[in-house]
């Protein structure tokens, strides 16, 4: 089998950002849909004030329709991205930050040819920035 890359639409009036799209490169058995992107979450280790603002959301689907959670590729233009924000994704334990291969964060991300890139084996998560 191969793989497709599924563009996925993001919200629009999220401050600092040029485009809040996302690119999905999953096993072409699955299909790639839209979610409602979920209201801003609490900043683990911030004030109550401190919020995580969701951009995007998308979740991968098996053939019997149900949520599956294989490995695929996500993927976001560098440029697009404000400078000095963090990103994360939404997992069933919570936020849990998307960071650089030498940075503390489970979910690791890379560089390459101009697209932010990190790798997910969950269904359904959100992505969004703090601060």
């Amino acid at each position: 089998m191969g793989t497709k890359k599924v563009p996925v639409e993001g919200k629009k009036d999220i401050p600092g950002f040029a485009n809040t799209d996302v690119e999905i490169e999953v096993d072409d058995a699955y299909e790639v849909v839209k979610k409602n992107i979920p209201a801003p979450t609490p900043y683990p280790t911030g004030t109550s004030k401190d919020k995580i603002t969701w951009f995007n959301a998308f979740g991968i689907k098996g053939r019997d329709g149900n949520y599956a959670n294989v490995n695929y590729t996500v993927r976001l233009v560098i440029s697009n991205l404000p400078a000095n924000k963090r990103l994360f994704v939404l997992l069933s334990d919570g936020p849990n930050e998307i960071t650089s291969e030498t940075g503390n964060g489970k979910i690791k991300y890379k560089d390459n040819n101009g697209f932010r890139e990190f790798n997910l084996n969950v269904g359904d998560p959100p992505v969004g920035t703090y601060p």
